[in-house]
């Protein structure tokens, strides 16, 4: 599975945690998740860097 496709399907699970969550902005289990993602954009975003 490439990146694209692996930060799509975390950040569908993340959506549905969130959505079994009642109050996400201080849940430190989808914080968490949050910033896996983020670091995972980064990391795609240093890859399209270094082809460029």
């Amino acid at each position: 599975m490439d990146l694209v496709q692996e930060i799509e399907k975390m950040q569908r699970e993340l959506n549905t945690l969130a959505e079994e969550k009642n109050n996400i902005l201080s849940d430190p289990e989808i914080y968490q998740q949050s910033c896996i993602i983020d670091n995972m954009i980064v990391q795609f975003m240093k890859l399209g860097d270094s082809k460029g």
